[in-house]
C-alpha cells in the first residue's frame, strides 16, 4: 500500500510515507530530491513520526491527512520548529472533510487566550494530565475548566 501511495503521488505533491514498507524505518517518497536521511526513525506512535516529517520538510504548505486531537495538539506544540508558512490539518470524514489551519489557530486563537507560540509547550502535558480525546473530566473537572485554570497560573 505504501508503495502504491508513493506511485499514484500527484505531479504536483510530494508524497512521504514510513513505517509502512518492508523494513519499520524505510523512507519512500515520490520525489528523489527529498533527503529522507533525517526521517528515519522507529517510533511506534505515527503520531510522533509525522511531526518528525513536518520539522524536517523545506516545504512552505503541508497538508496532515489525521483526524486525532493528538495530532492537532502535537502540531501545535511543535509548530514554532517546523519551517513551513502554512501547516493544515485534514480532519473528518470522507463525506465531511474539514481543513484546520494550525498556522492561524497560533496566529489568531492563542493571543486572545493570551498565549504565545512559546506557550504551545504547555498543551500537550495539560492535555496529557486531563485525559484523552474521550475522557471529558479529570478529578471532577472538565478540561475547560482546567484550561481556565491553567491560562490562570500561566498569567503569574
Amino acid at each position: 500500500m505504501s508503495e502504491e501511495l508513493v506511485k499514484q503521488a500527484p505531479v504536483n505533491k510530494i508524497v512521504v510515507v514510513a513505517g509502512g514498507n518492508h523494513e519499520r524505518t524505510s523512507i519512500l517518497t515520490s520525489s528523489a530530491s527529498i533527503d529522507t536521511s533525517l526521517l528515519m526513525a522507529n517510533h511506534e506512535e505515527a503520531d510522533t513520526r509525522i511531526v518528525l516529517h513536518c520539522m524536517n520538510t523545506s516545504s512552505h504548505i503541508i497538508v496532515v491527512h489525521a483526524r486525532d486531537t493528538d495530532d492537532l495538539l502535537l502540531l501545535l506544540g511543535q509548530f514554532s520548529k517546523m519551517k513551513c508558512r502554512e501547516l493544515w490539518m485534514k480532519a473528518g470524514t470522507s463525506k465531511r472533510q474539514k481543513y484546520i489551519p494550525i498556522h492561524k489557530l497560533i496566529a489568531d486563537i492563542l493571543p486572545s487566550f493570551n498565549m504565545s507560540l512559546e506557550d504551545t509547550n504547555l498543551l500537550l502535558p495539560f492535555h496529557s494530565v486531563t485525559g484523552s480525546d474521550t475522557t471529558s473530566y479529570f478529578l471532577g473537572y472538565s478540561k475547560e475548566s482546567a484550561f481556565m485554570s491553567l491560562l490562570t497560573i500561566k498569567s503569574y
